[in-house]
């Protein structure tokens, strides 16, 4: 009889896996019945903690749990740079993989004790070249390993010596984990992330029922860890509306109807395994494995958002006319950045790795290199646009924000009846105050930018900004409109004097520009229409944050060495990286330089029109053409397309369940169907 032990395989040299080689065991419990398959999931690990990976892992049972009969589910956990590997990660490896016979008893006597395994994973040097495989194994047959709550999950573990990034580790899991075992679908999740229990069975029941999708990603809900400060509350709940029911998921639908997913989430992605071809990998994992000092600018930013890359080339390239889903009710917790040094860098990221992704994927891949009808060629290509003009915004949105600072002091209009903003107040006597207040506003800006091109964080400005913007969002904001009502000047539902521009004209404009976006919103957010309400008006108040964090991470788009940095292949030379480094920061000084200078220049503009009325030209009359109409148009847009979504996939199936429920009890209140088979079976999509 074979006692259970830890088997661990090094494979030295190997930094992507090679064709046609073994790496994992394949002997594992056998598929029962022809319409049985096996879940291949992977979780991603950097320097996570061991309750991170834990959590997950936990999850990922339940959700196993919940499966329809015959399916299964095998998890590989992936570490990237054992150096980064924290003490309870270690802890909580140690657990799952406690090693030999020899290693199981010395553990069990003192629990501060590791297994040999890692004394191995330990003397290899930092950044040395090698990927370990472990495996709990009974002779050649593999086992489950046992969680820390007693329960018991297929999981091998998967850990690279060196840092090579998360793509290298989906390379590891697609080219040699999901080869081994020939699962019918693949599941993508990072350490940390937590779903319902039913998320997996849900995705797995759509692509079950639509063969023509290729993949699918969930609804995510923001998650905060308990003992967060106000602070970090306040980062959860702003992104709560940015990332849950508000502009992420009004747009996930809107793609939806078109059939494609710009960006399929990383913590939450599943994968149709036979439309993963080898010519789908090597374009992918050949673009990502590019030399950043040779691939261009566009490509390196793009190598840092793997999830928006990997769907798009599988959008593009899979062979057969796939789409690319959404399961609103596949519902997984995302824990967001709460610390500013860490959120500012994820944005960064995320907006460098999207606007390179658009200019990169738009015109070499997506409209050149697959075939598709016409009808959604068009629909494709106004997703976008869309997209396109929401990542634009923050080029020139402070060029408007510079403006609104120059009239809110006074700048444009003498006649007290006409003013609606904080003159009426304040009633400044000095003419310079407004280019003052402007001036002054740019020049921040362009602090912010410089400062933050030059060093990776600077705390003391965040919090700087963050302070001004809550004090200048509530009080030249919201604070000006209350002044002007209760002010002698202002009339209750009319005035605005010679432009006619009042409240009621104000409060029309903001409905009308809020009514579909919030009514989306709700339609989609488990939580409720009130929250949905609340949290935007959260996410206005903190507009200008989101202002200045575009301009923070637009001002990086040339510098590739920040941030996720590529691996420093031993290949290159230190001459060769400190010129592309170099090369880099000049194109980034580049970039910053033409951004302060284009947003002065839109500034100045409008300030100009205003001031001197040029060809009969209201700056706001501008601002509105500019910004509010295509936001208007893309709120209409999401809300059409989000409408057709619910029909489809919620009202229908609702309706259709309902009927069925009332045929059913019909028929068994005749005595043609047994009591107890008058339900019905839970649809597709259940409700929320």
């Amino acid at each position: 009889m074979c006692l259970p032990h830890t088997e661990m395989t090094v494979f030295e040299g190997e930094h992507i896996p090679s064709a046609n080689k073994s790496y994992f065991k394949a002997n594992i419990m056998p598929l029962l019945g022809n319409d049985s398959y096996w879940i291949c999931v992977v979780v991603t690990v950097y320097n996570e903690e061991g309750k991170d990976l834990t959590d997950t892992l936990v999850s990922l049972h339940r959700q196993a749990r919940n499966l329809r009969p015959g399916c299964m589910m095998h998890v590989l956990v992936a570490v990237d740079g054992w150096g980064a590997a924290t003490a309870c990660m270690r802890r909580a490896l140690a657990r799952m993989f406690p090693g030999s016979a020899q290693d199981r008893h010395r553990v069990s006597l003192d629990k501060q004790s590791e297994p040999s395994w890692m004394e191995v994973l330990d003397s290899y040097a930092v950044g040395h070249v090698a990927t370990f495989v472990l495996q709990e194994l009974s002779g050649e047959s593999i086992l489950p390993v046992e969680l820390e709550g007693g329960e018991l999950l297929h999981v091998s573990l998967l850990v690279k010596a060196d840092n090579r990034r998360k793509h290298n580790s989906h390379e590891w899991f697609l080219r040699a984990f999901a080869a081994t075992y020939s699962s019918r679908y693949l599941f993508f999740t990072d350490a940390g992330t937590t779903a319902d229990e039913h998320c997996i069975g849900r995705l797995a029941s759509y692509m079950d029922a639509n063969p023509s999708y290729c993949a699918t990603t969930g609804f995510q809900r923001v998650a905060c860890r308990p003992g967060a400060s106000v602070i970090q509350m306040l980062h959860a709940e702003i992104q709560y509306y940015e990332l849950g029911p508000g502009m992420c998921s009004c747009i996930k639908a809107a793609q939806a109807c078109v059939g494609f997913q710009m960006i399929l989430c990383g913590p939450c992605t599943m994968v149709r395994s036979s439309t993963v071809t080898s010519n789908v990998l090597d374009e992918f994992f050949g673009m990502m494995n590019t030399d950043p000092a040779t691939a261009g600018i566009l490509v390196a930013n793009l190598q840092l958002t793997e999830d928006l890359a990997f769907g798009c080339y599988l959008y593009a390239l899979a062979d057969g006319n796939y789409r690319t889903g959404y399961v609103p009710d596949a519902f997984f917790n995302y824990d967001v950045e709460t610390k500013p040094e860490k959120y500012l860098k994820q944005r960064r990221r995320w907006m460098n790795g999207l606007v390179a992704g658009m200019n990169h994927l738009l015109f070499k891949l997506l409209f050149t290199r697959h075939e598709r009808p016409l009808p959604q060629r068009i629909l494709l290509a106004l997703v976008f646009v869309f997209q396109y003009h929401f990542s634009m915004q923050f080029l020139i949105l402070p060029a408007f924000y510079m403006c609104a600072a120059y009239s809110m002091l006074g700048g444009f209009h003498t006649d007290p009846s006409s003013e609606l903003y904080m003159v009426n107040a304040i009633k400044p006597t000095r003419p310079w105050i407004p280019p003052a207040g402007a001036f002054a506003f740019w020049a921040f800006l362009a602090a912010w930018a410089v400062t933050h091109h030059r060093r990776a964080y600077v705390g003391w400005l965040y919090h700087l900004v963050l302070a001004l913007v809550m004090v200048g969002g509530g009080l030249l904001g919201g604070g000006s409109m209350v002044i002007w009502r209760v002010s002698p000047a202002g009339d209750a539902w009319g005035g605005g004097g010679a432009d006619g521009w009042g409240p009621a004209a104000a409060a029309m404009g903001a409905v009308c520009a809020a009514v579909p976006v919030l009514s989306a919103a709700a339609a989609l957010d488990p939580r409720g229409l009130r929250v949905s309400v609340v949290n935007s008006f959260l996410q206005l108040w903190f507009m200008p944050m989101y202002i200045f964090t575009g301009a923070y991470a637009m001002a990086r788009f040339g510098d590739i060495t920040w941030g996720n940095r590529p691996h420093q292949s031993a290949s290159q030379d230190g001459a060769k990286r400190d010129e592309c480094m170099r090369r880099c920061r000049r194109a980034g000084h580049l970039v910053v330089a033409a951004y302060l200078l284009a947003n002065a220049a839109v500034g100045t503009l409008l300030i100009l029109l205003g001031h001197f009325r040029w060809l009969g030209v209201d700056p706001f009359m501008v601002s509105t053409v500019v910004i509010i109409a295509p936001v208007a148009l893309s709120s209409i847009f999401g809300l059409s397309f989000t409408t057709c979504y619910m029909a489809r996939y919620r009202w229908a199936p609702w309706i259709r369940s309902r009927a069925s429920r009332v045929m059913q009890a019909q028929r068994a209140a005749a005595g043609k169907l047994p009591a107890r088979d008058a339900g019905l079976a839970e649809p597709l999509i259940s409700e929320a």
